[in-house]
This record gives C-alpha cells, structure tokens and sequence, in this order.
C-alpha cells in the first residue's frame, strides 16, 4: 500500500492511513468492500487475511475512555465487587443503587438497580446480564438489558491498562443499531459516567 502519511491520536484511540494509488476511486472502493478482493490483498506479506464475516451496514457502536489515576487491580475490583460498586457507581448526585449483584465468573449473572432519593426527579431502573468473558484484571466482556423491558441487549467490552499508576478504561458498547446508540447517549449516558468515574476516584482512589 502506498502509504504517503499515518496520523495518531492517543486520546482518541485512532490511526489514519494517507496512501495514494493509481487508480480511479471506484475501483478501490470495490477492493475495499467486497470480500474476494480483500483477501487477496490485505494482511502482512506471507500471511493473507481470510474474511469470515462481512458487513457495511452503519453499526451503532460507541467507545467510551477514561483515565482514571490509580492501580488496575483496585479498578478492577471496583467492577466486580458489590461493596465497592455501591460507593460510587451511582451516575448523578441524588441517586443510589438499591441492588448490586454481581458473580464475575464466565456465565455468571449481573442485576443493577437504582433510584432517586426524595425529592430528586427520576424513575428507578436496572439493567441485568451475562458475563461472557472474564480475564482479571485486564477485561471483561458482558451483554447488558434494560431489566423489564424487551430492549435488545448490548454486548459491552472492557479492558483497563495501566501505565505510571494510572489505568485508562477503554468501554466499547455495540448496539443493535445506529439509532439506537444515538438515543441511548443522547439521554445524557456519558455525563452520568463521568460524574460515577469521578466520585470512583474521589471515593476510593483516595481513600
């Protein structure tokens, strides 16, 4: 690939590849997007790629960062003990987790359940799932349903490394669709993680 230039963004998490060829765009577009042409080419000299799957739809995914200054292994636990959960997974102030549930193990189940105190606006609610994939305390992979509803299950990804002390949170969250990602973060999804990911480190991180 005649690659002219590679640009980097460490807080975004992306790589673009700047490469020339000398061709019209259609007939790249055609390499790039169907599978037959793909194999004959991409992947490292000596190693061709095999495409098992694949698919150009929109895809409602969304990836959420966070750095969080301290070690791993308290964030992981974080994650995966109830005792710890309850302090500071709560999304807005007003809010408590009246349920935490949580058995790690692959095939273990999850129940989280919150509501408003008196006074604060708002209707309680929680999400319940799978864990599919458990490798402390580097990842975990769950799905994650709105309890007592017949929304679709998202399939969420987690992975933490640690660098210095400090360990970034990498969450990639796969909807079934476009739209519905959209809808999701435009509630607010996103303000609400931080403001848990802060009180994380205000309440245990400096404990």
């Amino acid at each position: 690939m005649p690659v002219t230039a590679v640009t980097t963004d460490p807080e975004a998490l992306t790589m673009t590849l700047i490469g020339d060829f000398a061709a019209p765009v259609e007939r790249l577009w055609r390499a790039f997007t169907d599978p037959t042409q793909l194999d004959r080419f991409w992947g490292p000299p000596g190693w061709p790629a095999t495409f098992t799957s694949f698919d150009l739809t929109p895809g409602g995914r969304a990836q959420i960062t966070r750095l969080i200054d301290g070690p791993r292994e308290l964030v992981w636990r974080a994650h995966t003990e109830p005792e710890l959960m309850t302090k500071w997974l709560l999304g807005p102030d007003g809010w408590r987790m009246t349920v935490c549930e949580i058995d790690p193990a692959v095939g273990g189940r999850y129940r989280y359940e919150w509501a408003p105190d008196e006074g604060v606006e708002g209707e309680a609610f929680g999400f319940d799932g799978e864990t599919l994939v458990s490798e402390a305390p580097k990842r975990a992979v769950t799905t994650e349903h709105m309890t007592g509803t017949d929304f679709p299950s998202t399939l969420n990804d987690m992975s933490l490394y640690e660098e210095d002390g400090a360990t970034l949170i990498t969450l990639v969250i796969e909807y079934p669709d476009k739209d519905t990602r959209d809808m999701v973060l435009a509630t607010g999804m996103t303000e609400g993680m931080e403001t848990s990911y802060a009180r994380l480190e205000r309440e245990l991180l400096s404990a």
